[in-house]
Order: structure tokens, then C-alpha cells, then sequence
């Protein structure tokens, strides 16, 4: 979990509402949850390389209504992967750099090889674009453009792409990531139709666009994080408020405290709002196997009535996760 900033005007409010009431009173805290990546690819604090496969013989595999493997899409495929990835991991610019590597004909990468790109490199992971195909586009009309007498159409570019990552550490193949997406273009006039329907413009077009494509595949290798709202329970009191005031500034383990003290109290529900407020630091402190202990034992001491649907909530989440 990560803490986003909390603004002080809203808990001084809450806090005195707490504090003019007699019964407990839920109150929202925004957290920012964490979605694993798509791959489990460990990027952090490593010195990554991208290299564009270049295969001289690839004419031979061309088929029909496809362009396989061209050299120029693939590179630029891979340079907008390596520029998402910065973004993703704060690096600046540039820093993960492109090169092009030349596989002789039926050559498989090999312990020794990988081993020889690290070294030249300096790399502790290698990202290898090993394909790109892009299919002859087709053309769909879109609708009439007031600016220009001219129907406006959609290119659909069907585009598959495949990976593979090495761990240059331990020389081992970590990931082969294979997919399929679509491009969308806008067209508008004649003479873009026209070139769409030969293999230069098509590479043309492509150029414009395919690293988008490689940004959006980076974007899979690194957590997503988004703003999702959570609630505690709060009575009136001084250790009550403190300890709401504590989770507000993100100090998790401090409130916790409070609310292990108010397990001794002799009120069930109070007992119960406690162990409610300590499975929701469980969650947020990234404690998640606790997560249904504390709900349970909550809901043997008072069934309040937010612990059965933070309990299906929680399950969702871990649905997502799996």
C-alpha cells in the first residue's frame, strides 16, 4: 500500500464531529492500493537493456497479407518499451538504452550469448523484442468531417509481438511474453487511403504509431497503483480520535497500538469496532493473511454491520489478485 497526502482540514473537522457525538461514527480514509504487474519481472534497482532482434533472412517467412518482423517497426517498438519503462520506474530519460543484435540464420540464443550482450551491456536484465507482425490494415468509414469534403475512415491494424527476458544474474530465460492488440488510425483524405494499400505506406503509417504499442505492452511489467477509499470506526475520546489521527498521517503501526489497548475494554462493540480498525491496517500494511482473523474475531464480539461487507470486498481483491 502507499500513503497519498492527506489534507489536515478535513480531519480537524471529523475529529470535532467525533467529538460532539456519543456513538461511534465511521470515518473515510483515502488510501492508494497496489495491482501487481501483469509479469513478474523484477525491474527495480536493475540496469536493463532492450535489443531489437534483426534477422536478415526474415524475407523468407513473409506471408501474404502480413509484414513480419520489419526491422524498422521493431525498433521502434522497442524504444517506445524501453521509454514506458522508464517512465514507470522514474528513471530519465535515455537511460535504458536500444541496441540492435544480428542473429545468424536458425541461431538460438544460447547461456554463452546472453552472458556476452550482458557483459558488452552492463546489464542485469535483457528485454528482447524477438517479432513484430503487423497485418495489412483494412479501412472503416467513420462518418462525414465537417472541416473537409472527404468521409472520414478508421485504419484497423491488427499487430502481434513477442518477448523474452533474461535474468543476466543467474543467465536464465525469466519470461516469454506473446500477445495481439489492435491499432486504430484516423484517415483523412485519398492519398493516406491510397498509401495503405501498399507495404511501404503501411510501414510508413506504422512507424507513427507501433511504439505506443511497446509502451502499452511496458506497462504490464511494472504495479499499478490506484486512489480507493477505506473506513474506521471512531468513538468519541481522546485515544479514539488520536488513533484516527494516526491512520490519517499514515502511521499504521502507532494506531494499531490504540486499538490493541481497546480490546480490554469491557463493551463488545467497542471491542469489535477496534478489531474491525486493526483488520483495515492489516490490509493497508500489506499484513493481508490477518486480514479475516481480525474480521472474524470482530464479528464474535459485536456484528457490526460494516464487517461482512468489508469481508466481501476483501475477497473481491484477492479474486483480482489471483
Amino acid at each position: 500500500m502507499k500513503r497519498r497526502t492527506q489534507i489536515l482540514m478535513p480531519v480537524v473537522i471529523a475529529v470535532a464531529l467525533i467529538a460532539s457525538s456519543c456513538a461511534p461514527i465511521l470515518q473515510t480514509i483515502s488510501i492508494e492500493t497496489k495491482t501487481p504487474a501483469k509479469y513478474d519481472v523484477k525491474l527495480v534497482d536493475k540496469n536493463i537493456s532492450v535489443f531489437t532482434t534483426i534477422d536478415h533472412n526474415v524475407q523468407r517467412y513473409q506471408i501474404e497479407g502480413f509484414i513480419m518482423n520489419d526491422s524498422t517497426l521493431m525498433v521502434e517498438f522497442s524504444k517506445g518499451f524501453a521509454r514506458q519503462i522508464e517512465a514507470s520506474l522514474q528513471y530519465p530519460t535515455s537511460t535504458i538504452p536500444v541496441y540492435n543484435h544480428f542473429l545468424p540464420e536458425s541461431f538460438m540464443p544460447d547461456s554463452a550469448y546472453i552472458i556476452n550482450l550482458a557483459r558488452q551491456t552492463s546489464s542485469d536484465i535483457l528485454i528482447i523484442v524477438d517479432g513484430v507482425t503487423v497485418q495489412m490494415p483494412t479501412l472503416k468509414t467513420q462518418r462525414i468531417n465537417a472541416a473537409i469534403d472527404y468521409p472520414s475512415k478508421i485504419m484497423v491494424m491488427p499487430a502481434a509481438y513477442k518477448l523474452n527476458v533474461y535474468d543476466a544474474v543467474t543467465v536464465k530465460k525469466v519470461a516469454t511474453i506473446t500477445g495481439v492488440d489492435t491499432m486504430y488510425v484516423e484517415v483523412m483524405n485519398n492519398e493516406a487511403v491510397r498509401l495503405l494499400t501498399i507495404k511501404d505506406g503501411v510501414i510508413s503509417t506504422a512507424n507513427d504509431i507501433i511504439p505506443a504499442l511497446g509502451k502499452k505492452v511496458a506497462a504490464d511489467f511494472v504495479p499499478t497503483w490506484r486512489e480507493e477509499r477505506r473506513f474506521l470506526y471512531v468513538y468519541p475520546g481522546g485515544r479514539w480520535i488520536n488513533a484516527f489521527v494516526l491512520a490519517s498521517n499514515f502511521e499504521w503501526e502507532k494506531a494499531m497500538e490504540v486499538w490493541m489497548a481497546e480490546l480490554e475494554t469491557k463493551s463488545a462493540e467497542k471491542k469489535a469496532a477496534a478489531a474491525f480498525n486493526i483488520a483495515v491496517a492489516c490490509e493497508i500494511t500489506e499484513k493481508l493473511d490477518l486480514v479475516e482473523e481480525w474480521l472474524n474475531y470482530a464479528y464474535k464480539q459485536y456484528p457490526l454491520q460494516s464487517i461482512e461487507s468489508y469481508r466481501k470486498r476483501i475477497r473481491s481483491l484477492e479474486r483480482v489478485k489471483k
